[in-house]
């Protein structure tokens, strides 16, 4: 299955145009949240101008450079102004807008109709005429203005010397593009001129959609008239992503100076028709083009029909005779792109548009042939076309690429925790138990007995052995609890046949299946019933001998935002122990919106799945306690034998997916957390058996990581970053990790003692620099800490720095500390409360 997994931020609402003059098309231009999240800096805002303006993208149009959250620290005490992080902006914010102004570029900025940003950052709320003065005089020319922790209040207040982009954002959701644009239908025809229905940045160039995919996103929010606003690193851009971005055929859509959106016509299962007007190009001046989208989004490539009718919505076309343009047919092929990207635009000005010489409206009328496509025969009226792609017609100027669909849980907004509680929702208060047909264009929301039908064909004559499970993850539509035809999201049911008896098999018969699973959901009792390791809140026993079919759902409960917690290959299902086989792969993106945190998951071994349950948290530090037992390394704080997870199951296989999924290009080395793609997740070993045979063994799990080049290692000079960062600690011997026919590698770390002496540790060998908290500093959890305490802490972490490692404490006594800890330079904190997390608002850089 193809799929496409996108992060985008959507406002299902209404866009309300003020009659200003601004805005009068769709804003176009570059934002650095999709990419960098908080590593926004001065030197990356105008960096990134730079090449926008060498690649051609200013002349293009895209003349907005956005810099999103994290920019700010707090306010001045005196007179409420918001304070710029001097640190990521040296010279200030008046200086990158004079800076972009002189470059040819306006100048966005962020902020937040709550009390705080949702990356935890100062808000406008109660401030607004403060920061609207601020903004004004730094020469700002576009805001985003998001809509977290707004306290509950309606509405947001209106900046009025920012550019009318979307007044408020609903945050942090995690869609495919198919969702979006199925999301955006009902309301399509409320976007004009001063209020564009924004579907938030372009995922182009992201790494998570396929050349195809990326075109039908780029054409699609051109025809729905959204703002197109970059959201990828264009310093790394790629030939055939830049060459999306600047076909001038479809940016002249999104800009067409009628500014009306193409309208859904109608939607089958699979495939589905767009069209609306354009500006006339055609041998008439008052009959109007027509943008067509026909729109496959399902898994393969299938003809699709339409009539003139069918595009006209029932009205008379005002020719009888249509010549078709395809848009991208004069796309730019990668030579071309990479002598534009190598040269500079002003030396192949035949190749790129360039709007600021020759608005979009102007080239239009002039019947500039670089904003047409390429022509085809002409189409009569009565004729039908079949196509497996969009066609594109002109005076339909259409847009041409085709959907793969995938449906993606949703995220809360950035940096709120994934929330950590499954309840089955098999039952009509959380899941649609039937298929749900809508009047208002959509697909058809997938019930649960649909699901289930899926899982048992699937499973059928499957055999699981004794101790072992079968397992697939499908999607599904949750309402919680509400009108299904109104209310709910995608989701996603979990299914599993669990065998649970010591030595016989079972084969999964898809009659019985179905029969258990459908009875799931005519009984509450069964599947609403209170979370159990066993039954997971919904189960169906199989006589006496502990064979259970699960069912668990995601809950979403209506007045709060999805939540996303998916997970690889049946790693939801370690149960006492057992190995199981997941019949087809979660999805890979539950990260895609967390924004990663200075916090050591501790305890890990007391957590249903402890690497996810820590990565949704935004750890960006995980524990193992590892015990070698028969050559195999099993993970428990206690002496688990010969049973038990292994540290291959719980960490290093989910790793390799996951950052497989992050890297889908051969040489890429991001992170698990998209938000910061270059933050390293310190994997921490703790040898509970022997150090120097467990050593050995850890040393060879690690092999995948290894192989595939996402392990930090010392490099015979200088320590050199990776995903993945491995620490050992407990048993694990500093002869080993300093021995060069050990650790050959040299990727394997000790960790070391901050509060004693750290002779004999260096960065060649050592990552952390560690220590109890109450031993070392104070067993009061007061904050904030003494000023000897202070001190303290202050040697200690100095002493660390100093040497290149990190610090980190454990056993720290409150939460209450958590803040002041990170404010005095510790690099790591321990905790075992993965909940309390989400509520204190960390802040860092790397």
């Amino acid at each position: 299955m193809t799929l496409i997994s996108i992060g985008f931020v959507f406002l299902a609402e209404i866009a309300l145009a003020l009659d200003n003059g601004l805005a009068t098309t769709p804003q176009m231009g570059w934002n650095d949240w999709n990419a960098f999240g908080c590593n926004v800096s001065e030197d990356l805002v105008l960096k990134t101008s730079s090449y926008m303006s060498q690649y051609g993208l200013l002349a293009a149009g895209y003349e907005y450079v956005n810099v999103d959250d994290c920019w700010s620290t707090s306010r001045d005490p005196t007179n409420n102004t918001i304070l710029v992080d001097y640190s990521k902006f040296p010279h200030g914010m008046a200086y990158v807008a004079d800076q972009l102004h002189a470059s040819g570029f306006r100048f966005g900025m962020y902020s937040d109709a709550g009390n705080k940003t949702c990356g935890g950052y100062p808000g406008s709320l109660g401030y607004e005429d403060v920061d609207a003065f601020t903004f004004a005089n730094w020469g700002v020319d576009y805001l985003k203005y998001d809509n977290c922790n707004n306290d509950g209040i309606a509405g947001s207040q209106s900046i009025s010397s920012a550019s009318p982009g979307p007044s408020a954002q609903a945050g942090g959701y995690q869609c495919s593009v198919a969702n979006i644009i199925n999301q955006l239908a009902p309301i399509a025809s409320y976007g004009s001129s001063g209020g564009w229905n924004n579907l938030d940045m372009l995922e182009v160039g992201n790494g998570q959609m396929s050349d195809a995919g990326y075109m039908t996103h780029f054409s699609m929010w051109s025809v729905l008239k959204s703002p197109l606003i970059i959201g990828t690193d264009v310093l790394s851009l790629s030939t055939s992503d830049f060459s999306i971005l600047v076909n001038p055929a479809i940016i002249a859509v999104n800009q067409d100076p009628l500014g009306i959106s193409a309208q859904l016509r109608w939607n089958t299962s699979n495939t589905q028709l767009w069209s609306g007007p354009l500006s006339p190009t055609g041998n008439s001046t008052t009959t109007l083009d027509m943008v067509v989208a026909l729109v496959n989004i399902g898994n393969s490539t299938t003809d699709i029909e339409a009539s003139m009718s069918d595009i006209f919505a029932g009205q008379t076309p005002g020719a009888s005779n249509w010549a078709m343009n395809n848009l991208w047919g004069a796309r730019l092929n990668d030579t071309q792109a990479q002598s534009i990207m190598s040269d500079g635009a002003a030396a192949h000005t035949d190749w790129i548009y360039n709007a600021t010489e020759v608005p979009y409206a102007t080239g239009l009328a002039q019947k500039e042939p670089l904003l047409l496509g390429t022509g085809s025969p002409l189409l009569s009226s009565q004729a039908q076309k079949r196509s497996p792609k969009f066609v594109k017609m002109q005076p339909a100027r259409v847009a041409a690429a085709a959907i793969f669909f995938c449906l993606s849980l949703c995220h809360g907004v950035p940096h709120q925790k994934q929330s950590s509680d499954y309840i089955s929702s098999c039952g009509d208060n959380w899941m649609a138990r039937d298929d749900v047909s809508t009047n208002n264009g959509e697909i058809p929301r997938r019930g649960y007995l649909s699901a289930v039908a899926e899982f048992c064909q699937e499973a059928n004559g499957q055999t699981v052995q004794a101790g072992s499970y079968l397992s697939l993850a499908t999607r599904v539509f949750l309402d919680g609890g509400g009108d299904p035809s109104s209310n709910g999201i995608p989701g996603y049911v979990y299914f599993e046949v669990n065998n649970k008896q010591s030595s016989d098999s079972h084969t999964v018969n898809a009659d019985n299946c179905t029969s258990y699973l459908q009875e799931l959901s005519n009984d509450n009792s069964k599947c609403w019933g209170s979370e159990h390791s066993d039954t997971k809140g919904g189960t169906w026993q199989v006589g006496a001998d502990a064979i259970s079919y699960h069912a668990l759902g995601q809950s979403v409960p209506p007045a709060q935002d999805a939540v996303d917690k998916l997970f690889t290959n049946g790693a939801l299902s370690v149960l006492g122990g057992s190995d199981g086989a997941a019949l087809s792969p979660f999805p890979l993106n539950f990260t895609s919106d967390v924004i990663p945190l200075p916090c050591h998951s501790h305890n890990d071994y007391t957590r249903n799945v402890p690497l996810y349950d820590a990565l949704s948290a935004g750890c960006t530090s995980v524990e193992a306690d590892v015990w070698l037992h028969s050559n195999t390394l099993r993970v428990s704080h206690t002496d688990p034998g010969d049973s038990g997870p292994t540290i291959q199951d719980l960490y290093i296989d989910p790793l390799v997916a996951l950052l497989d999924a992050q890297n889908p290009d051969s040489g890429s080395s991001k992170g698990v957390y998209p938000q910061n793609s270059t933050q390293s997740l310190v994997l921490l070993v703790d040898f509970k058996s022997d150090g120097d045979s467990t050593w050995d063994a850890v040393f060879s799990s690690l092999q995948p990581l290894r192989d595939a080049g996402y392990l930090s290692h010392w490099d015979g000079s200088q320590f050199v970053s990776a995903p993945i960062t491995v620490v050992t600690s407990g048993n694990a011997p500093l002869s080993k990790a300093a021995n060069g026919s050990a650790n050959p590698s040299q990727d394997m770390f000790m960790d070391s003692r901050v509060d004693e002496s750290l002779d004999g540790f260096n960065t060649s060998n050592t990552y952390y620099a560690s220590a109890d908290f109450e031993s070392a500093i104070t067993s009061s959890g007061s904050a904030p800490l003494s000023s000897s305490n202070q001190q303290k802490l202050s040697d200690q972490v100095s002493a660390a720095h100093v040497k290149g490692f990190l610090a980190r404490y454990w056993d720290i006594p409150s939460s209450d500390l958590w803040q002041e800890l990170v404010d005095s330079g510790v690099d790591k904190l321990n905790v075992d409360d993965l909940d309390a997390v989400a509520s204190v608002d960390f802040h860092i850089s790397s």
